[in-house]
């Protein structure tokens, strides 16, 4: 695997070709993998919580910043050296922490309902089968 794609845990990536300004950081768990050129690989120091940077490149702050650089095409795109001049407010890493923290509960808290709003989508699909069906009373 070539050494400059090759992602490690923690890694930030960006997309910056298509849907412009897109980020996640890679899971523990992901295994070997490499990116391609339609994707930054941003290497952090100890400085700076993953989790946040991702959240603010994702959010209305980074996306401004992406959009303005991004060069429309027949594909929108940017490059590293524009990555590299990204504005990025890095506040103490305590509150980076507690920034990423809440982030991630709340996107937690997203999950479980998104969860729980299926599990009562297919509840609901079941009990109107077996209505249609004859097999329960309305």
């Amino acid at each position: 695997m070539l050494k400059r794609t090759q992602l490690k845990s923690n890694d930030v990536l960006l997309s910056m070709a298509g849907t412009i300004g897109l980020s996640v950081v890679v899971p523990q768990n992901l295994g070997e993998a490499n990116i391609n050129q339609a994707i930054a690989r941003i290497v952090v120091n100890d400085n700076v919580n993953t989790f946040y940077l991702s959240t603010l490149l994702s959010s209305k702050v980074g996306k401004i910043q992406t959009d303005r650089l991004s060069r429309p095409a027949v594909q929108a795109n940017i490059n590293l050296e524009e990555i590299r001049a990204l504005k990025i407010p890095l506040p103490p890493l305590s509150i980076q922490n507690k920034i990423a923290k809440e982030v991630q509960s709340r996107m937690q808290k997203a999950e479980k309902l998104q969860r729980q709003a299926k599990e009562t989508l297919e509840k609901a699909k079941a009990k109107v089968e077996r209505i249609i069906l004859g097999e329960e009373e309305k």
